[in-house]
């Protein structure tokens, strides 16, 4: 009787022991991961490139201080690059070397805002519809590997326009956060484009930096007025 007794003290404190121990913790989400990874896009400051074989797009975005430049280049082509900076409502741009135009946004708020050159769309990257579209990820440490559905992929933006013709099936990826979860690196891996084309698989990769690192966004120099023609026939 006295055996048993203490067997049964000793597996009670045993069970009291497991039920003060701590939970492990639960592993988050890697959706979930993924899409707290990229508000910070829209709302804060840093440095991104993102690039596909025909459209590279390089520029800083500081979204508090409404200050944004960057430059969109056609490696594959004898096309001039395109500049962009925006300082608050006034709008800079230039192909090549010419002259810088001026755009007084406020004149024209509907047009820019369909034009997508305001800061209600400070993100351009491109990844939000890449990342709507992720259907498995899986988190390892910092980095997060899945599929992504291509033809669930809203096409918007420069660098996704090109590559329509491979969002035609799912495709993998691999993403990484920094240390507070913000997304530093995407690559997407492209199949080849079917003919007429017969292009080889490629990539759409987007990496970001210097996150809350402030933007240096000057105003350019030797600047071109748009004549009050234009603000009319962009509003008509």
């Amino acid at each position: 009787m006295i055996t048993r007794l203490l067997v049964l003290v000793v597996a009670a404190a045993g069970l009291g022991a497991c039920a003060n121990e701590p939970a492990a913790p639960v592993a988050p989400d890697a959706k979930a991961v993924l899409a707290a990874a990229t508000p910070a896009l829209a709302t804060g400051a840093y440095r991104y490139r993102v690039a596909v074989p025909e459209v590279e797009v390089s520029g800083v975005t500081h979204v508090p201080h409404r200050r944004a430049m960057w430059t969109t280049t056609f490696p594959r082509s004898d096309t001039d690059g395109v500049e962009m900076r925006l300082l608050g409502d006034d709008q800079y741009s230039r192909t090549g070397a010419a002259r810088w135009q001026h755009i007084d946004q406020s004149r024209i708020p509907k047009a820019a805002e369909r034009m997508g050159l305001t800061f209600a769309h400070a993100d351009r990257t491109d990844v939000k519809p890449l990342l709507d579209a992720v259907t498995e990820a899986k988190q390892e440490g910092q980095v997060i590997r899945g599929t992504i559905e291509g033809t669930r992929v809203r096409i918007a933006g420069a660098t996704l326009s090109t590559i329509e013709s491979r969002l035609i099936k799912p495709v993998s990826f691999v993403a990484s956060v920094d240390g507070r979860g913000r997304l530093t690196h995407l690559e997407v891996e492209l199949p080849p484009t079917p003919a007429p084309k017969s292009e080889p698989a490629a990539q759409w990769t987007l990496d970001v930096s210097d996150y809350d690192t402030a933007a240096d966004v000057a105003r350019p120099a030797g600047v071109k007025e748009m004549p009050d023609s234009f603000y009319v026939t962009m509003e008509s």
